[in-house]
């Protein structure tokens, strides 16, 4: 199997397994607020299994890991578990937790509300409410999946290409050798 698809597989089936986690922590429903702060720690997936996959592509080229070699194997790892986890989370969103979204929504709209209550006391409460739910409006499944998707890539392309440039090593040019030029150790 292509490493770069096998380490699409294992982040894809890593965030996965985040999702689940915290779902059954309660960090979709009732406990909502928590889930939404440890939801950046999402990032250790991405950067390591980046560095695995990277790592393993250098040592299938013999040390070497040309930039393109690398940004094609962070390309490839970040489509496929990008592909793998929105698939899932559409399945999760219409099946396992319908009301997710809904939750989730209402949680940011509440927290847009209470910021701006504390900002500026003198905002009444439908302004407030009106602003809130412009700022986090409900939009379609479909459209949510695709910024899901979009948020799986993105990051993952840009760590992968930021680990490449670490790990890179180009191969020597060809080239004649010092000797094949009559000159001496390179002179």
């Amino acid at each position: 199997m292509n490493t770069a698809i096998k380490y699409g597989l294992v982040a894809g089936i890593a965030y996965i397994l985040w999702e689940l986690m915290e779902y059954l922590l309660g960090f979709h429903g009732p406990k909502i607020s928590i889930g939404f702060y440890l939801a950046p720690l999402v990032v250790i997936i991405p950067v390591g299994v980046m560095i695995l996959a990277i790592k393993a592509r250098r040592r299938e080229l013999k040390g070497w890991l040309p930039l393109r070699a690398g940004i094609q194997t962070a390309f490839v790892v970040s489509l496929v578990a990008a592909l793998l986890a929105t698939t899932f989370m559409t399945a999760y969103t219409t099946l396992i937790n319908p009301d997710y979204l809904n939750v989730k929504v209402e949680f940011q709209r509440k927290a847009y509300f209470d910021k701006r209550k504390r900002q500026d006391p003198t905002v009444s409460d439908n302004t407030a409410r009106r602003e809130a739910i412009t700022q986090f409006p409900v939009h379609g499944i479909p459209r949510i999946m695709a910024s899901y998707g979009i948020v799986r890539l993105c990051p993952g392309l840009l760590i992968g290409l930021i680990i490449t440039m670490w790990f890179r090593r180009e191969p020597p040019l060809p080239g004649p050798t010092p000797a094949e030029n009559g000159k001496p150790n390179g002179e």
